[in-house]
């Protein structure tokens, strides 16, 4: 994606949190070979829609994947760590 590419991928795992479908590129139903055909057919046959897509698809890695908002992405998940250990502490007491 940050080299411009569009990206078409299943939707299993952490895929769809990172495709944004018509956006940066597509998500197929797992198993889905004739859908992943079909959207690999599309970008292929519409070179404006593959460059598009692609651009929309670098700078959404650039805008989306920094390191600030990894970072704060982190330190929200220590929080709500932390914040539910001493809860549950709390009401072991």
């Amino acid at each position: 994606m940050i080299g411009g590419r569009p990206v078409i991928g299943y939707a299993s795992g952490g895929i769809p949190e990172w495709i944004v479908p018509g956006q940066t590129g597509q998500v197929v139903e797992p198993g889905d070979v004739d859908g992943l055909a079909v959207a690999l057919g599309n970008l292929l046959n519409n070179p404006s829609a593959w460059a598009a897509t692609g651009a929309r698809a670098s700078a959404w890695v650039l805008s989306t994947l920094t390191l600030e908002k990894q970072l704060e992405s982190l330190l929200q998940v220590i929080a709500l760590t932390v914040a539910s250990h001493c809860l549950a502490t709390a009401a072991s007491a």
